[in-house]
């Protein structure tokens, strides 16, 4: 049975919280709903982001591959929520991703978000507690 995200207290211990983010790869990994597993990631992601620890290696590998494997560049909304997601979460490999990707990238609007993004974000989105 699946867990409701969003449910979950604000504030837990990174420990609780690496179940329920493995939880979500295994129910997300094969899915057709983008939108819903990348607003579901983004309430683990602030919870996450709560504890003021980063996540573990292994784990961030796996939330990386999990969103390389559902992205659309060409989408704002999805673009939208996985720039929502990737700071809280320190995810520089798929940041850098995105923007090595940027002249592919035809939607003019999706442009602008990698660019605000990159703006401020700067050289620092693989620590979500750098300036803290």
């Amino acid at each position: 049975m699946k867990t409701s995200f969003s449910t979950l207290p604000d504030y837990m211990s990174t420990i609780e919280l690496e179940k329920y983010f493995n939880e979500f790869i295994e129910v997300y990994t094969t899915t057709d709903e983008i939108i819903n597993s990348l607003e579901e990631l983004d309430e683990l992601a602030e919870r996450q982001w709560h504890t003021y620890e980063i996540i573990s290696d292994g784990l961030k590998a796996k939330i990386e591959n999990f969103i390389v494997s559902i992205i659309n560049y060409e989408s704002y909304e999805i673009m939208d929520l996985v720039l929502v997601v990737i700071p809280k979460l320190g995810l520089q490999n798929t940041f850098s991703k995105i923007v090595q990707n940027i002249d592919n990238i035809r939607d003019s609007e999706v442009i602008e978000l990698i660019r605000e993004a990159e703006k401020e974000y700067g050289k620092t989105v693989a620590n979500p507690y750098s300036g803290m």
